[in-house]
């Protein structure tokens, strides 16, 4: 699956965590997983500064523009944490906020999770 936004970790970030979440990875792998943007920072600047976003920040302090594309744990710790506060848990957001409930992720996990593929391949 490719998500994509301009540095890769905001929307894309939360966006893959609801998906990763609905299809029942643990939230310290969506964090290790995100992070893996972080370790990608420098190629990551050099490309932003060399695109078109990038080229109108040209002469501006790096101080100023390198948190856009740092990936921290904490901008993830703040959704899950708005999430909690107004829904009480990601499922729950899932299913009040953008109506993808059980049915809706029970199909997710069918089309996306290789093992339960493969078992219904055995059934054919």
């Amino acid at each position: 699956m490719a998500l994509g936004c301009a540095a890769g970790k905001d929307r894309t970030g939360v966006g893959a965590m609801l998906i990763l979440t609905a299809l029942g990875v643990s939230r310290h792998e969506i964090e290790a997983d995100y992070l893996r943007t972080e370790q990608q920072f420098e190629t990551l600047a050099a490309m932003f500064m060399t695109n078109s976003r990038g080229r109108l920040l040209q002469g501006v302090d790096r101080v100023a523009w390198e948190p856009i594309l740092r990936s921290d744990t904490a901008y993830l710790t703040a959704a899950y944490d708005a999430i909690a506060a107004r829904n009480h848990s990601v499922e729950t957001y899932l299913a009040d906020e953008l109506g993808v409930g059980r049915p809706e992720v029970e199909r997710l996990r069918d089309l996306l999770l290789v093992h339960r593929r493969r078992q219904d391949l055995r059934c054919l």
